[in-house]
């Protein structure tokens, strides 16, 4: 990975550095509870296709917090440590293990990821480096091939456990925009022009419209149609 960082100012740098530092642990997050769901949709025999998948998630997540601890050594000009795998889990929601799956799903990949998708759209088109640009289009499809497992889960069920799942899509939906926009709300208010964090009310605009554009629209695509207002 080559990023120029040569005309950047230093303090820049600095605050380029600990953003990428910031994603680095998200993502080795993000890979603890892609592990779990695995785990999770082998126990509950969810489709072969769908694990295999979920397997690569996990897999791309480490690859992302790799690139994002070699960005944060890049514009601090000296290595930083690889993220901690954290010691997090997915809530339990329900006893029943196969219906707690498909809500993981539901809140990992058909919400998270596919608002993730956004977030890094908005994140290339502020990008002026070509190679940090490429590194931002990369994480991009993975997750959308991120998201689209779980649309593929989903659309795999039985129609009796998809009805279990409408009653909980409104609070999930709830919770991962509160979670977005806590996250957005620690980036830089005016964003750092060219270097890929742009203004935070894109940021938010582009997560709320995701999920009116995408998610909504995603549930009723599979069967679940309960009127939801996030």
């Amino acid at each position: 990975m080559t990023i120029d960082v040569s005309n950047i100012p230093v303090e820049t740098r600095a605050q380029l550095a600990a953003l990428w530092q910031e994603r680095a642990d998200s993502e080795t997050s993000v890979r603890t509870v892609f592990h779990q769901l695995v785990a999770e949709l082998i126990a509950t025999g969810a489709h072969p296709e769908v694990i295999e998948h979920a397997q690569r998630a996990a897999g791309d997540e480490a690859r992302h917090a790799a690139v994002c601890t070699e960005l944060a050594s890049a514009y601090r000009g000296q290595q930083v440590a690889a993220a901690i795998e954290p010691a997090i889990r997915l809530p339990d929601y329900v006893e029943d293990k196969r219906l707690r799956a498909a809500l993981h799903v539901v809140n990992l990949c058909c919400i998270g990821e596919t608002l993730a998708v956004a977030f890094v759209e908005a994140c290339v088109e502020s990008c002026d480096d070509p190679a940090l640009r490429e590194i931002h289009r990369h994480h991009m499809a993975d997750e959308i091939r991120h998201a689209r497992l779980g649309w593929a889960h989903l659309a795999s069920l039985p129609a009796e456990v998809r009805a279990q799942i409408a009653p909980w899509i409104g609070e999930l939906v709830r919770v991962n925009i509160t979670a977005w926009e806590s996250r957005i709300g620690q980036l830089p208010e005016a964003g750092v022009a060219g270097h890929g964090y742009p203004p935070r009310a894109q940021l938010i605009a582009a997560v709320r419209n995701a999920v009116s554009d995408l998610v909504l629209p995603g549930f009723q695509y599979v069967g679940i149609s309960q009127e939801i207002s996030p």
